[in-house]
């Protein structure tokens, strides 16, 4: 399970290096809810100053998107086009392929609305076709990817420092 490999490696982290800082990147969405329980325990379990960042979450770049993007839409296939690009496959898309608008408000009310938390999948019928939620991934570039990547960056100094420095 997610939370016993990371809490796993948290320990040997903390018991081969004097460290007591951890950053964790998190690249996909719907590790979210899961990284907030588990920080909370890597805290208190192996006295660590951690924080999670959501690169995307983090980006000021906005793409012009259809959709709320969550999954595989055109943010997330252009951060993967600048970092990865052997790893995307956009010729699998079938020809017929566009976003579905009526989607959006099945994303909204699953995932974003942060009042309520729903289980979901990037398969969920009422937001996601082929495993995408968000935008026309065929439009798609490394440049925006580069883009979204240099804007969360421009975040991170604040985050190290504050990671650096907890609160009392």
């Amino acid at each position: 399970m997610l939370t016993d490999l990371i809490d796993a490696t948290c320990g040997e982290y903390v018991r081969s290096t004097p460290a007591r800082n951890l950053l964790i990147v998190n690249g996909h969405g719907g590790n979210r809810g899961i990284l907030e329980a588990v920080i909370y325990d890597l805290h208190r379990r192996h006295d660590v100053n951690v924080c999670v960042i959501h690169p995307s979450s983090l980006a000021t770049v906005r793409a012009d998107s259809e959709l709320p993007e969550v999954h595989a839409g055109l943010r997330e296939t252009s951060v993967m086009l600048a970092l990865a690009p052997d790893d995307v496959h956009l010729e699998r898309l079938p020809d017929s392929y566009e976003p579905d608008p009526n989607h959006a408000e099945g994303t909204r009310r699953l995932v974003l609305d942060r009042g309520t938390t729903w289980p979901w999948n990037s398969d969920h019928p009422s937001m996601s076709q082929l495993g995408i939620i968000g935008g026309n991934a065929r439009r798609a570039t490394a440049e925006l990817g580069e883009q979204i990547i240099a804007s969360a960056l421009d975040r991170c100094p604040d985050i190290l420092a504050r990671l650096n420095k907890p609160d009392p």
